[in-house]
């Protein structure tokens, strides 16, 4: 990996990061509150590629892990991990994969194209693997 695409995806680490600091909308009907770090995944599968995409994604989840609170609200460490957040937080790297994928597919870039593939392919990943993943979280409060 060059230096160059080791910048960029330290870039996107600090920019999911700062999308973290936007206070989080908290609705009373789920646990799981709306960020702006959605934005994040489908800028970082969009500008940098499927790769570059992941590669981002998957570091800053490992900064999350060890406990650096970068997600909104202030949190970090392994407990988000486990949390009713969780299924949303595994589902970044796979959107940034498949926004990247899909984008660099099209030749000539439009805005209706990139919109088409943010708003129909990217959110809905995101919600379908968030909304579907079982957390433990899940399993602890049925009971």
């Amino acid at each position: 990996m060059k230096i160059l695409h080791i910048t960029y995806v330290a870039l996107f680490v600090a920019i999911m990061g700062a999308l973290g600091i936007v206070p989080p909308i908290n609705l009373s009907f789920t646990p799981v509150p709306i960020t702006l770090q959605t934005l994040g995944v489908l800028l970082a599968g969009g500008v940098l590629g499927a790769r570059l995409g992941v590669w981002s994604m998957s570091v800053f989840l490992l900064v999350v892990a060890a406990g650096v609170p970068l997600l909104s609200g202030g949190r970090g460490g392994l407990n988000v991990f486990v949390g009713p957040s969780a299924g949303y937080l595994l589902a970044y790297p796979l959107t940034a994969f498949a926004v990247g994928c899909l984008i660099s597919r099209y030749h000539t870039l439009k805005l209706h194209n990139i919109l088409m593939v943010n708003l129909t392919v990217g959110i809905f990943l995101i919600y379908l693997l968030g909304g579907s993943c079982p957390s433990i979280y899940d399993a602890y409060t049925s009971s």
